[in-house]
């Protein structure tokens, strides 16, 4: 079985050097079209992936200080942790609902 490697652009990886990705900074980008340019490079270089990308108006970092990726209504800061499943349940059923 083959080893499946991901590999970064040379933009990404002189942002990231010798960290962990999600310990990197943030890749800023001033338009939709750019951070479309930007997956398209790493797909094409990482063919044996399947890319998703989404925007966020700032860097959230976890508590290890690194990157989280999850949507908010998944983050657990602050009040968040006080919050019963049955509101969370409310909060997906209102978004879905509002969203389709």
């Amino acid at each position: 079985m083959r080893q499946i490697t991901g590999q970064l652009t040379p933009e990404l990886a002189a942002i990231v050097g010798n960290q962990k990705i999600a310990n990197a900074p943030a890749l800023p980008v001033t338009s939709f079209r750019e951070l479309m340019e930007h997956v398209a490079k790493l797909s094409y270089i990482n063919k044996d992936y399947l890319l998703f990308f989404r925007g966020q108006a700032s860097d959230h970092k976890n508590k290890a200080h690194a990157s989280s990726f999850y949507p908010s209504i998944y983050r657990t800061v602050g009040w968040a942790k006080a919050r019963s499943p049955s509101f969370e349940l409310q909060i997906i059923l209102t978004t879905s609902i509002s969203i389709g």
